[in-house]
């Protein structure tokens, strides 16, 4: 797929975007349905008329989300990568051994 223009429709207005394959294009959509099932929820939950709070509030609850899952996720990622580092330094350290090779330290 070459780069097109597709329309993403948030909050009842359209906003054409230039993306550069089919994964851009689906993440896209799914993001700006997000968004509108949010607004959604809070026009039903709140009492706000104005679109413009709805997208403020929306657009401040989505980076706060995104703000815990950095965090959250680098630590389990560096935990996971130490844990996986250290299982291969044990299957190296096997196999060397295994073959005959000591290793020192």
């Amino acid at each position: 797929m070459s780069e097109q223009t597709i329309n993403i429709s948030i909050a009842n207005r359209n906003y054409p975007l230039l993306v550069k394959n089919e994964d851009e294009r689906k993440n896209l959509l799914q993001a700006a349905e997000a968004v509108n099932e949010r607004i959604r929820q809070y026009e039903k939950d709140y009492a706000v008329i104005d679109r413009q709070d709805l997208l403020a509030m929306t657009a401040l609850h989505i980076a706060a989300e995104l703000q815990t899952s950095r965090r959250h996720g680098k630590n389990n990622i560096n935990i996971d990568v130490s844990r996986r580092i250290a299982e291969m330094e044990k299957m190296v350290t096997s196999e060397l051994e295994s073959s005959g090779i000591r290793i020192k330290g």
